[in-house]
């Protein structure tokens, strides 16, 4: 008799571990599943990643392996919700799968082919998509309530100036000298300047940062990305800080929420944000939190004020500067896009934005615009 050929597939997401679905346990159940019921386990999948969409990067290698070895009879999962969190997407993968000749088993709840086994299904499969709601409901209920407490939700990453403090249940900000130090400077730079030149510019600032050697956040701590070399500070790092209210003494929980716009299917999932739509909220639903200040109120206003004024001032490009392939080109050296930049001579080019870091980061030539307009202009004509 032939032994029958099966795959396993375990799943948890990033709230999930702790609460008995690890990914060693769930595959320690498929394994003494599959030696109980004499199947030949082929490959193993593990994947990290929300069971509220279809599109998962294991999920469709899965499907892949099947297609690619056609031998397959089944998958074992370890319970309902480890499939899909949504009812109709556990009956869509099954139907799936099905058609390419794998039937479906679950370790925990062994449902029978028949109505009454179907059903029984359709109940666990509702019973767990209701659970993971009301978590999302308690989770978002907790988070208010700690704010609401007056304390803050940063994790491991609280706002460049501070560190946190944490004990259980409660997290709040205490100053950090050394970064406080810096933020203050960054103001003075950006409103004042630096003694030998007038306020300086943002880029201007970051520029400076980086030739005194003063180490970024990331260049601190492991768990916080960065791109670049020790000391090296970027423009949209130096923004944020100019932008952010927290140092004038409050910390605000709320200030965005997400939606659903029936754009989901189009979207990237992002971590812990889902495939909604991130949209902000009116500021009288924001939670406020007192923290230390770190620069007054009114030096804060004289910095958003300046943002306003350099806005009102910049006028974007001239109409005769317009660009055919502006923001529509990729490096694919580094991913960084290429903007159209005007020369004096009267030719204009297109140019690696990796090329304007503070430190640069691509050696990418730069194209003439008018040989690529002309050619992508002269394609679509052709083709359309």
């Amino acid at each position: 008799m032939k032994t029958k050929r099966a795959i396993i597939y375990v799943r948890v997401s990033n709230d999930e571990q702790t609460k008995g679905y690890s990914l060693k346990t769930q595959i320690e159940g498929c394994e003494n599943y599959a030696n109980e019921l004499g199947y030949s386990v082929v490959a193993t999948f593990q994947e990290d990643y929300t069971g509220t969409v279809l599109d998962r990067p294991t999920l469709n290698e899965v499907r892949q392996f099947i297609l690619d070895d056609k031998e397959i009879d089944a998958m074992i999962v370890y319970d309902l919700d480890r499939m899909a969190r949504r009812s109709v997407h556990q009956m869509i993968l099954e139907e799936e799968l099905l058609r390419l000749g794998v039937i479906v088993e679950y370790v925990i709840g062994r449902y029978e082919d028949s109505d009454e086994g179907r059903l029984q299904k359709q109940i666990r499969a509702s019973i767990a998509e209701y659970e993971k709601a009301k978590i999302l409901e308690r989770s978002k209920r907790g988070k208010r309530g700690k704010a609401k407490s007056g304390f803050v939700l940063v994790g491991s990453r609280p706002p460049y100036g501070y560190k946190s403090i944490s004990e259980p249940h409660k997290t709040w900000l205490v100053i950090d000298e050394d970064e406080a130090k810096v933020v203050k400077m960054v103001y003075d730079w950006f409103l004042i300047g630096d003694g030998d030149e007038n306020p300086l510019s943002i880029r201007a600032i970051a520029f400076k940062l980086t030739e005194l050697g003063i180490p970024t956040r990331g260049d601190k701590v492991k768990h916080v990305a960065k791109k670049f070399g020790h000391g090296v500070w970027q423009a949209a790092m130096v923004s944020h800080i100019l932008k952010n209210e927290t140092y004038t003494g409050t910390w605000h929980f709320g200030k965005t929420k997400m939606v659903n716009d029936g754009k989901e299917s189009t979207r990237k999932l992002k971590s812990k944000r889902g495939l909604g739509k991130q949209i902000s909220r009116s500021k009288d639903e924001w939670i406020s939190v007192p923290v230390p200040a770190i620069i007054d109120l009114i030096t804060f206003k004289l910095a958003q004020n300046r943002f306003e004024v350099n806005k009102a001032h910049s006028c974007g490009p001239k109409p005769e500067h317009q660009y055919l392939m502006g923001k529509r080109l990729k490096c694919n050296r580094y991913n960084y896009g290429y903007r159209g930049q005007y020369r004096r001579n009267g030719n204009w080019y297109y140019l690696c934005n990796g090329r304007r870091q503070v430190v640069s980061r691509c050696d990418m030539p730069s194209f003439s615009g008018r040989l690529v307009d002309e050619t992508v202009w002269d394609w679509v004509k052709t083709n359309y």
